[in-house]
């Protein structure tokens, strides 16, 4: 925006009640700031965590502090960049030092990587540091963790829960006109990124109840060819069923005949000619 567009957003008067006053008190806030305050919300409200998830960006002794002092009992996993000190009973050593030690180095076949894992404190605080690479020439990473009794697959597991985030920005931006919003008022930037999120959270829902399984990314299994193979599917059940009460009405109806003809003269239900599921279907519901 330019200045004069950013001068006129001060500008605009806002009800103190309303959230959006609230984000916009948020602009000038640094971003780890704003995870403490989010988090002291959600603490507040009496949500379960059991895990905060971080990225390099974000994940700093200070921010691990800060979370603790909110809530003991949650654990704190961060991809980690600095070359921090950490103190192993009596003695200190830095990450790159850590590093060098590599007859503790293990493979965790299941993840293709190898790590090694070290218990101690840093900055005040009982840490678990993994030092990982994938091959023995790949480069380091460092993960931290406050649960100083997690495995290291687990760890994994848990932390890949973390890419979930991206899939949603990346599906929300494409198919979901996240950020495309042109307007140069703030609050309707406000109430459009809280609509995309509504929006995503109900076609997730919607998904999962209708299939029945979680997904990595929303939109990637819903295709034409599916939807209509669901549709006809329902169809056809939704017919069995009717029979199926048909026949209690007027006894003597043979179910499987009804529907072999309705299937061999009806042009609309010509798809499940010569179908041996449909067939086993019908014995089912028979």
């Amino acid at each position: 925006m330019s200045k004069k567009e950013i001068k006129n957003q001060k500008k605009t008067k806002r009800d103190s009640k309303l959230p959006v006053y609230k984000r916009f008190k948020e602009l000038n806030s640094k971003k780890n700031e704003i995870i403490v305050q989010m988090f002291r919300r959600i603490n507040q409200r009496k949500i379960e965590v059991d895990y905060i998830l971080t990225d390099s960006w974000f994940t700093t002794m200070s921010l691990i502090s800060k979370l603790l002092k909110i809530n003991k009992k949650i654990n704190i996993i961060g991809m980690y960049k600095y070359n921090s000190k950490l103190v192993i009973g009596n003695k200190e050593m830095s990450i790159k030092q850590l590093r060098k030690l590599k007859k503790k180095l293990k493979r965790s076949r299941s993840k293709r990587l190898y790590y090694m894992s070290y218990i101690g404190e840093m900055d005040g605080t009982k840490v678990k540091i993994f030092l990982t690479r994938k091959g023995i020439n790949g480069a380091w990473h460092t993960i931290i963790s406050t649960d100083t009794n997690l495995a290291f697959n687990r760890m994994i597991e848990i932390y890949n829960i973390r890419w979930t985030i991206e899939v949603f920005f990346k599906e929300a931006k494409q198919l979901l006109g996240l950020g495309k919003n042109q307007s140069t008022n703030f609050d309707v930037q406000v109430a459009q990124t809280t609509i995309t999120m509504i929006q995503y959270l109900l076609v997730s829902l919607k998904y999962r109840m209708e299939a029945y399984e979680t997904i990595g990314g929303l939109f990637k299994d819903i295709k034409q060819d599916y939807i209509e193979h669901k549709l006809n599917e329902r169809l056809l059940l939704a017919i069995i069923e009717i029979l199926a009460v048909s026949d209690l009405l007027t006894a003597g109806v043979d179910i499987e005949e009804t529907i072999s003809k309705l299937i061999c003269y009806s042009d609309s239900l010509s798809f499940l000619r010569n179908n041996q599921d449909n067939v086993n279907i019908t014995k089912l519901a028979a």
